[in-house]
């Protein structure tokens, strides 16, 4: 999947197991998901090289799934 094609799968609220499935479309990497303790910012990035992939966002209807990767800490926004 492009970058693009990425982000628009998680604004349209895409399923678990596809949200599992997303690699890094520049070294086909593992990706990381955090979710805004808010339940609607999110950060998609690739494990191994940040310069790769690292979009944010917010998804105003996010999947119920999306809970259970709400990160609490220090989010800039």
């Amino acid at each position: 999947m492009t970058h693009e094609e990425i982000r628009q799968a998680l604004m349209t609220g895409c399923s678990e197991e596809e949200l599992m499935a997303f690699g890094c479309p520049v070294c086909g990497g593992q990706a990381s998901f955090h979710v805004h303790p808010r339940g609607k910012g999110f950060v998609i990035r690739c494990v191994s090289d940040t310069r790769h992939m690292h979009m944010s966002d917010a998804n105003l209807s996010p999947p119920d799934g999306w809970a259970k990767y709400v990160e609490h800490g220090t989010w800039l926004s």
